[in-house]
């Protein structure tokens, strides 16, 4: 009875089993056909696009970043189309970010050109500035160098700051012996001062100033030199005067002794005058005599005559202040030996 009932059992749970084994044999094969049913669909969708994503992407790089997919023919590759359109736009907008950037590169570029070119330019003409101010440089220092006259820079405060070579010629002294002392201190004590602000003020309306100034050597020794002042500029600055100093005592000698002559001719042509308008011997000896001392500056003048014997000189007329008081006429002289030492060297 038990083998009968665990027989009956063994066989119930082997169909049980048959049935169960036979229903998933059924149901897995329409999963199966399901699945393979879906890769198929997509496997077409992404085969039928394919191709537009590769030539989309081919344009993209070609730069027709312009070009786009229609999502309506996407069905379910609209998502995918919509990302790619997305993607086409964002590069659209970078490249012509990029063109713009590109554009304005190439203007800054021109405008450095241009820049550059104009910098050539300004630098070519600096250098022939230069070469010029250097030219004019060594001409001014040859100048200089050369010129016979002395030259003083004189600041605002009567300081000398510069002075050329000539200065040991001139007045004896070493240029470091001059270059910051005042130009007062070389001047004569019996001359005037030199006021550089009045200098200043005077050449407002002037080139320049040329003033007489009597420069004390540095072995004791006046010379008279004529000086020539001109605003020293520097960058727009008025920093004091600019002199040129010459010696010109020779010169004043010179004129002194060409005046006295003139004045001695003066006096020699008004006594001729004289000679022709009177015959009387007294008035033309007084008339000589206050000519003389009134022409020449004379202090004293005496007009003696040789005396009948040959041997004495008697005074005919005199003047001058130093006679003043002294004498009363001319019988006070007396007489003068013909030969005292003196009046023989004259005679």
């Amino acid at each position: 009875m038990l083998l009968i009932f665990f027989i009956t059992q063994l066989s119930d749970t082997v169909s049980h089993y048959r049935v169960l084994i036979a229903v998933e044999l059924a149901v897995i094969p329409v999963w199966f056909l399901l699945i393979l049913l879906g890769f198929t669909l997509i496997n077409k969708g992404i085969f039928f696009y394919l191709p537009l994503f590769r030539e989309g992407m081919q344009n993209i790089i070609n730069g027709q970043s312009s070009h786009r997919l229609n999502p309506a023919e996407g069905g379910e590759m609209a998502e995918l189309s919509l990302a790619f359109n997305e993607m086409a736009a964002g590069i659209e907008h970078n490249y012509k970010k990029i063109e713009e950037q590109s554009a304005e590169l190439q203007d800054k570029n021109w405008e450095l050109q241009e820049a550059n070119t104009e910098l050539e330019a300004s630098y070519g003409q600096l250098q022939a500035i230069i070469e010029q101010l250097n030219e004019a440089e060594q001409k001014y220092h040859s100048l200089v160098r050369n010129i016979p006259e002395l030259v003083w820079v004189v600041e605002n405060t009567g300081v000398i700051s510069f002075v050329n070579h000539r200065c040991a010629a001139l007045l004896g002294y070493e240029k470091s012996e001059i270059t910051g002392k005042n130009i007062n201190d070389f001047i004569e004590p019996k001359g005037d001062a030199v006021s550089v602000h009045s200098l200043i003020s005077k050449l407002e309306d002037k080139n320049s100033i040329t003033v007489e100034l009597p420069l004390v050597r540095k072995d004791g020794a006046v010379i008279i030199t004529e000086a020539s002042f001109t605003n020293y500029i520097f960058n727009g600055i008025n920093m004091g005067l600019q002199a040129i100093i010459r010696d010109v005592t020779q010169k004043r000698s010179m004129e002194a002794e060409i005046i006295r002559h003139n004045e001695e001719l003066a006096v020699i042509n008004r006594v001729s005058k004289t000679l022709t308008s009177t015959l009387d011997l007294e008035d033309l000896s007084n008339i000589v005599v206050n000519e003389i001392t009134k022409v020449l500056g004379y202090s004293a003048c005496i007009l003696a005559m040789l005396g009948s014997n040959g041997t004495n000189l008697y005074t005919r007329a005199y003047a001058g202040l130093f006679f003043e008081g002294l004498v009363k006429g001319t019988e006070d002289f007396g007489f003068i030996s013909c030969e005292n030492e003196l009046i023989s060297k004259v005679l």
